[in-house]
Parts: structure tokens; C-alpha cells; sequence
């Protein structure tokens, strides 16, 4: 079957991109985190990333960092979110406990 490529461009979905833990609203302090290697051009680094719906969100390690010390404050967190502030390497994460809501 031959199809051209008005057609495959229209079906055409691309890959899914890594998104970042502070593009959700809110994250349980029991949710499943991976480890993974990830190969670039020229380098490869290693990442924490939570999956939901098939889409990855990395855990930056700053992000780590600040939940275990808030984890040490109040063992009985249960939610967090993250709020993300500036571009590239001047990027800064922080982590905001939530309320105990479902």
C-alpha cells in the first residue's frame, strides 16, 4: 500500500520528549523513580526521572536534596511539587511541601 508524504506528515507524532518534575502539580512521596544512562552527541549523563502515562519527568539532584532535608523535618510528608526559575545552567529548582490531600 502506498501512502504519500502529505499523509505521513499528517500522521506523523514525534518522539516524546523528557518533561521536568515541575511541570506537575503535584508529586507523592512514594512514587516510583528510575535510574538511567542517557547517551547525547558528544557525552552521556545519568538521570533520575519519575514515568507517568508513558512520559518521563527527570528529578534534578538539587531537587533530591531539598526532599531529604524536608524529609528529615517531617518523615510523614506525603506531597510535594517543585517550581522551576531560570534557563539552562542558571536554572534553580525548590521544593514546596504540600498538604496531605488525595
Amino acid at each position: 500500500m502506498k501512502t504519500t508524504i502529505k499523509e505521513t506528515a499528517q500522521a506523523y507524532t514525534p518522539p516524546q520528549k523528557t518533561q521536568n518534575i515541575a511541570d506537575l502539580d503535584k508529586v507523592h512521596v512514594t512514587e516510583p523513580i528510575h535510574f538511567e544512562t542517557v547517551t547525547g552527541k558528544d557525552e552521556s549523563w545519568d538521570q533520575y526521572y519519575l514515568e507517568r502515562d508513558a512520559v518521563k519527568y527527570v528529578v534534578k539532584n538539587s531537587v533530591l536534596e531539598q526532599l531529604k532535608t524536608f524529609l528529615e523535618v517531617n518523615p510523614n510528608m506525603t506531597y510535594f511539587r517543585v517550581i522551576k526559575k531560570g534557563v539552562g545552567m542558571e536554572t534553580k529548582y525548590t521544593v514546596v511541601p504540600l498538604g496531605d490531600e488525595k
